[in-house]
């Protein structure tokens, strides 16, 4: 189509033919023309793509002619682009869209390229509501939670709050697990669950920490320098070094026995009971750390061996019989040591009471011999005319052992004797005599009848 200002030309669809002027004469003149355009034909190979939980890119082929593209998002207009793409922003999470694409230019617009569809993104699921933590290892947990709508999740995510790392659980789970933790460390944890759509991850928020939780202890090292000393009769003693901080003690193994005996922890020495003059007794020590109902043991020390010393008892010894240089207050005794029982006699001497079987309780000597005799012991401080029992004893590191017992009586005290003189021996009537007199074994004098002969002259003095 066109117009024309001047001439006698003529148009004829997009060609113009000049005619001439007037009379025949040629002219200058304008023509104006407008040619016809044609509307653009559909794009095709619309594609939609989700890119996230909120938008879905669309591509689509260049339509011949066209200046512009209309899109269209379930039919209605969405936007106009020049670009052969465009992204579809805003939309709702996990929602299905259906998109169509116009061409458009001067000359009209196209009809529909083919409808492409696509689901945005799968929602983000809830955040979780911490539960528990349970140590089930040296270097895991036991997690537990409650799962929050959105119920979307492909999984769950444990974090600890120290360390790197994370469990894993699966869709629907309510508790899951955590490993490649440090022993004996405290730990809080935490649980995302997420969801995985198109290739993309989405975390829900944090849920809050568990209280705090300690893995199983370490499992302690091994004692070293272990040894085995003979202390006694009865006695071992046992030592080790402690190379551990951690332990809950320490088992000591004799072999010959079977079941352990325990240690405090932090001790480095120990000590066994046994017989006396046996042995060699062989002894090993680990260090064991509990926790959580659960123990962990170390590897074994070194081996120790040890003999406990020779037997020993108390001495064998035996009273002299019979009891010699008696007198009223005193007398001879004696002992003899046959065995010191293994062990240095300490003392030794005679003991002696009025009473059967005497002890070092009642009066004693203690200037015996150690092994041998016999040796005397000299009583002192004795009563006359009493009865006495006299036992040899010795004693050593077991203990005081007796001889038979023994028994003497001390010598009585003899009666008085008096004698008696006169000087002279003969008077006269009415004359006068000296008596003198003298006694033995006497302690006091008492009155004494003097008799005159004839007996009728009689004096009491």
């Amino acid at each position: 189509t066109g117009t024309q200002s001047c001439g006698n030309g003529s148009l004829s669809g997009n060609i113009y033919t000049a005619g001439t002027g007037i009379n025949g004469i040629s002219e200058d003149c304008t023509v104006t023309a407008k040619f016809a355009v044609s509307p653009p034909p559909p794009p095709t190979g619309l594609t939609a793509t989700p890119a996230s939980q909120t938008q879905i890119n669309l591509s689509w082929n260049a339509s011949s002619g066209a200046t512009s593209y209309d899109v269209y998002k379930d039919g209605v207009f969405l936007n106009n682009t020049t670009s052969t793409s465009y992204s579809s922003t805003g939309l709702s999470c996990n929602t299905s869209y259906s998109y169509t694409v116009k061409a458009k230019n001067a000359g009209g617009t196209s009809g529909s390229s083919n409808t492409a569809s696509a689901t945005s993104d799968q929602c983000t699921p809830g955040t979780p509501t911490i539960g528990t933590a349970t140590a089930a290892s040296q270097t895991s947990m036991t997690i537990t939670w409650t799962r929050i709508s959105p119920f979307t999740e492909s999984g769950f995510r444990i974090f600890p709050s120290v360390g790197f790392g994370a469990g894993e659980a699966g869709a629907g789970a309510t508790s899951g697990s955590i490993s490649n933790l440090t022993c004996g460390t405290s730990y809080q944890f935490r649980v995302q669950a997420h969801v995985d759509t198109n290739g993309r991850r989405y975390y829900s928020g944090n849920s809050g920490n568990t209280a705090v939780v300690s893995t199983d202890p370490c499992t302690p090292a091994a004692p070293s320098n272990f040894t085995a000393t003979p202390a006694s009769q009865t006695q071992i003693n046992l030592a080790w070094r402690d190379n551990s901080t951690n332990e809950s003690g320490f088992l000591v193994y004799l072999d010959a026995l079977g079941d352990p005996t325990t240690a405090d922890a932090n001790t480095t020495s120990h000590q066994v009971g046994v017989s006396c003059n046996s042995g060699p007794w062989t002894f090993r020590v680990q260090a064991y750390a509990c926790g959580n109902s659960r123990c962990y043991y170390s590897s074994w020390s070194n081996n120790a061996s040890a003999t406990s010393d020779p037997c020993t008892s108390a001495p064998t010894v035996t009273t002299t019989t019979p009891v010699t240089s008696i007198t009223q207050t005193t007398a001879t005794g004696g002992g003899n040591i046959i065995s010191n029982g293994g062990a240095t006699v300490t003392v030794s001497g005679c003991v002696w009471s009025t009473t059967l079987n005497p002890t070092t309780a009642n009066s004693k000597t203690t200037n015996g011999w150690a092994i041998g005799g016999p040796w005397p012991c000299y009583m002192t401080g004795l009563t006359a005319s009493t009865l006495y029992h006299v036992r040899a004893y010795a004693t050593n590191s077991v203990g005081t052992s007796y001889g038979s017992d023994v028994s003497f009586t001390t010598a009585a005290i003899p009666a008085p004797t008096v004698t008696i003189s006169a000087s002279p021996t003969s008077v006269a009537y009415n004359g006068s005599s000296t008596l003198t007199w003298s006694s033995t074994n006497a302690t006091s004098c008492t009155a004494s009848e003097l008799k005159q002969l004839p007996a009728l002259n009689r004096q009491v003095i």
